[in-house]
């Protein structure tokens, strides 16, 4: 699991501000509930309530903005991570 901290401008899309429940859910099915703080056509980032581990890839689900997509986990700290879109 990468544990690197914050996203250091190599974005290639600009993320708009987003706040909206969300799920992030492994292969395995195992699921965290948490909150997108922002949302691009290349990825997002999420805060959850408690510390999380995440696995190199996962599935991230929110409702409000019709988002089900595979990501990979780009860096993750105690709370957040950063999550990049892997399929169209």
């Amino acid at each position: 699991m990468p544990v690197a901290s914050g996203g250091g401008g190599r974005r290639k899309a600009k993320r708009q501000d987003a706040w909206a429940v969300c799920s992030v859910i492994s292969r395995e099915g195992h699921r965290v509930d948490g909150v997108m703080l922002n949302l691009s056509t290349s990825g997002a980032r999420v805060r959850f309530r408690s510390r999380s581990s995440l696995p190199e890839v996962v599935r991230l689900s929110s409702s409000r903005y019709k988002v089900n997509r595979l990501a990979e986990v780009i860096w993750q700290d105690t709370y957040d991570a950063g999550l990049h879109f892997i399929d169209q």
